[in-house]
């Protein structure tokens, strides 16, 4: 009897079983055009910003802002307002993480201060 037909048929259908729904990932830069001499209205708008270095198949330094409306936008990351505002969210990503560290330390030590004290 021969099994070499099930055996391809077999083996097809399990290929395509496996790789429905799943895509191969892109390696390549994650911007094609960067925004050069941004306006104001433009730099308000931005929520946030990422600086990603270079990876082996990239290799140029890219930096995109996400704007408050949820769009991304890449920067030229040689442009001075470029890293003026890489230096701006790092400075308020600080602020937020020490301000979250002392309302929580103030939280647990009211907490611990509060607790009811029994004297007989």
């Amino acid at each position: 009897m021969n099994t070499a037909i099930p055996s391809v048929v077999l083996l097809v259908c399990l290929a395509i079983c496996t790789s429905e729904g799943k895509s191969l990932p892109v390696l390549r830069c994650r911007c094609a055009q960067v925004s050069r001499g941004l306006s104001r209205n433009t730099v308000a708008r931005i929520a946030t910003a990422v600086e990603i270095a270079p990876v082996p198949y990239c290799s140029k330094t890219e930096v995109i802002a996400t704007l408050k409306d949820g769009s991304s936008l890449c920067l030229d990351p040689d442009d001075n307002v470029t890293k003026i505002i890489l230096k701006v969210v790092k400075i308020t990503k600080q602020k937020r993480s020490i301000a979250l560290t002392t309302s929580s330390t103030v939280v647990a030590n009211t907490s611990s201060s509060s607790s009811p004290t029994t004297s007989n």
